[in-house]
């Protein structure tokens, strides 16, 4: 078990690789109750093209079958519910999909090492019945059917498709209903065997705890099982130019104010370890000094209502793709593209005050600290960002490093081609 001390931010991580690959964090919290324990495979909506364990040939699977199998691995083998298993220890469970993984999450305040097992055994278990599958797939379709009726997920996934042209990503994260009515059992047998092995696996543990019993308790639930031996996966990701695909497109849906999105999408880069985190908090400060709150933008917006609610900015880093999106719920979406545009291409000429840029690096620390504080903060943030080659812990210390004129490398890349809209309009 290693032991690693961030004096800077009061926190201790230790970590362990078990024999089979799997890998253990533990951050102990000693003033809080509760604990809160993720299980993450690095299994994503993106990763759809792979040679699938034990075989020498690529396979594209259908879109939509990480979401699918996080659903399936609720269903025990005794017909059991995993989520009932964990309410009977007092423990609370949810899992979610992303581009790149697939978490399962378990909260408790009692029965740590119970619902640690339940959490590890429950993911570990897999029951495919193709009765089952089948009535799944109505599930799936319904909950895609209900998340494109809400105008920020169509909103979201428009954008996507404006920017991309191939890539998986321009489609939602559960699929299509075409692709999800192709799923069976033989491809979720596939992508289980493949990429559900321990040594593609993640599992972090923040709160209230002995690390030494965490650890040992894990040792000996997977030493209970037998595992193929580590393989290393190849996968297919394609990866874009910074070229959108559309630059401007719009639908109608029965909303009381039109939607707006704007996506700017950036270009691939080759990152050295912690450099797309520094580069992500370099990017979301150019972003604040020019739509943030604080900004003489922003205001301008409210005093002209340029927007009405919602205005939003995030930015999204990845070995893979990269993009900023920007929404707004506005009466006036024509003023609100023609504004955000005019800003964005403007930042090819950008530039900060050294007092302001001062002022917001403190402000980003503080936030920062205070994420400390958020066990699911750290379970999340920790796992994202190491599958990244990035250490979450080393973020004030490289925080505190960042200078105003390492912000104009990135003036390049707002230009035209990298800009697109999606707009909502009210019918």
């Amino acid at each position: 078990m290693d032991k690693q001390k961030y004096d800077k931010i009061n926190e201790v991580l230790y970590s362990h690789k078990l024999s089979n690959g799997l890998k253990v964090f533990v951050v102990p919290k000693e003033n809080f109750t509760s604990v809160y324990a993720t299980f993450v495979t690095h299994f994503g909506s993106i990763n759809n093209r792979f040679i699938p364990y034990g075989e020498e040939k690529y396979v594209e699977v259908p879109l939509g079958v990480a979401h699918f199998l996080e659903h399936k691995m609720f269903e025990m083998e005794d017909g059991k519910d995993a989520i009932q298993l964990f309410a009977d220890l007092g423990a609370e469970a949810n899992a979610f999909t992303d581009y790149e993984q697939t978490a399962y999450i378990a909260t408790t305040t009692t029965n740590t090492k119970e619902v640690i097992n339940l959490l590890i055994d429950f993911v570990q278990t897999p029951v495919f019945i193709e009765e089952s599958i089948k009535k799944e797939q109505g599930i799936i379709t319904q909950e895609l059917m209900m998340y494109l009726d809400r105008p920020s997920s169509r909103a979201h996934v428009g954008i996507m498709q404006n920017m991309f042209r191939e890539s998986p990503i321009r489609e939602d994260i559960v699929g299509t209903k075409e692709s999800i009515a192709a799923i069976n059992k033989e491809v979720l047998n596939k992508c289980y065997n493949t990429f559900y092995h321990p040594s593609n696996m993640m599992l972090m543990v923040v709160g209230n705890v002995d690390p030494e019993v965490i650890i040992k308790t894990v040792e000996e639930n997977q030493n209970r099982k037998v595992f193929n031996p580590p393989k290393d996966i190849t996968k297919e990701i394609i990866i874009e130019d910074n070229q959108v695909n559309i630059p401007s497109s719009s639908i109608t849906m029965d909303i009381v104010m039109p939607k707006v999105a704007i996506g700017i999408k950036l270009p691939h880069i080759e990152y050295e370890p912690n450099q797309l985190m520094v580069d992500e908090l370099k990017i979301k400060m150019i972003l604040e000094n020019t739509f943030g709150v604080s900004s003489s933008n922003y205001q301008e917006m409210l005093d002209k209502e340029i927007f009405n609610t919602g205005f939003s900015y995030s930015v999204t880093l990845s070995h893979y793709y990269n993009y900023i999106i920007i929404t707004a719920n506005t009466l006036k979406p024509e003023e609100f593209k023609n504004y955000i545009k005019e800003k964005i291409l403007g930042l090819q000429n950008f530039s900060i005050d050294e007092e302001e840029f001062m002022q917001m690096k403190r402000a980003l620390i503080g936030s920062f600290i205070k994420s400390y504080n958020h066990l699911d903060f750290i379970a999340h943030a920790y796992i994202d960002y190491k599958v990244k080659n990035c250490d979450l812990f080393n973020t004030l210390s490289l925080l505190e490093n960042i200078k105003s004129s390492d912000l104009d490398k990135f003036k390049q890349y707002f230009t035209e081609k990298a800009i697109t809209d999606f707009t909502i309009y009210t019918k």
